[in-house]
């Protein structure tokens, strides 16, 4: 067993919120993504990739939930931190900038 903060199970974690997210059942969908996203900042850092893409996740499935102020305040940050890492161009910071616009 790996345990509950092994990157392979954020990783299974991830994908079954997301896929909760697709069918529509966004209320357990986001308990569950709020557990990837701040277990991988814990583990990996706030800057890592995997953490910006779980944060991410969790920003747009807080704007499905109509969750406005905190899913702005979430794919800021991310857009924020992958522009300074990556540089404005980048496709990923495009795609957060996008994610924001929304």
């Amino acid at each position: 067993v790996l345990g509950s903060s092994h990157a392979d199970t954020f990783s299974s974690m991830e994908a079954l919120a997301s896929l909760l997210r697709r069918t529509g059942d966004y209320i357990e969908a986001e308990p569950l993504q709020r557990r990837v996203a701040s277990g991988r900042d814990a583990m990996l850092g706030a800057t890592h990739a995997d953490s910006l893409m779980s944060r991410s996740n969790l920003g747009v499935l807080l704007l499905v939930r109509c969750e406005f102020a905190e899913a702005e305040q979430i794919l800021e940050s991310v857009w924020r931190s992958r522009e300074d890492m990556l540089g404005p161009e980048h496709a990923d910071t495009l795609e957060s900038l996008r994610q924001l616009a929304t």
